[in-house]
């Protein structure tokens, strides 16, 4: 069981991070590196249909929701993804989460201090965000 850190709006229910039926990641267009659903080989697409073109089974749809809540791994990580995002959600708190990792990788997964999904078990601190 590890500790992860995500940016969250400060009027959002923060209990709903702990409810199983919405740990679900959902695709975001643009490019992407997903496991296959058949043999869990990564697969980069770019498509805006979310179709892959794995090695192993050929063209694979990986752009279903993925299990888990996007956090990072640090604080410093948090940080890094963030600096150069617009966040639209007025006042922010920063999240600290326990939980494991689910092995599938976040939409971006490939971004500077990029996320993780996870399966949160508890909220373990909610403090004001100040940029």
């Amino acid at each position: 069981m590890g500790s992860f850190y995500r940016l969250d709006s400060a009027s959002r229910d923060l209990s709903q991070l702990l409810d199983p039926e919405r740990h679900s990641s959902p695709w975001v267009d643009g490019a992407m590196m997903a496991a296959c659903p058949s043999c869990g080989t990564d697969v980069y697409t770019d498509r805006v249909d979310g179709m892959g073109d794995c090695p192993s089974c050929g063209l694979v749809d990986v752009a279903g929701p993925r299990p888990g809540v996007s956090a990072c791994e640090t604080v410093s990580d948090l940080a890094a993804y963030f600096r150069d995002r617009e966040m639209d959600d007025g006042p922010l708190v920063l999240v600290e989460l326990a939980g494991e990792p689910t092995g599938s990788p976040d939409h971006d997964a490939n971004a500077i201090g990029a996320p993780i999904l996870i399966r949160p078990t508890d909220i373990v601190s909610v403090t004001p965000y100040e940029e």
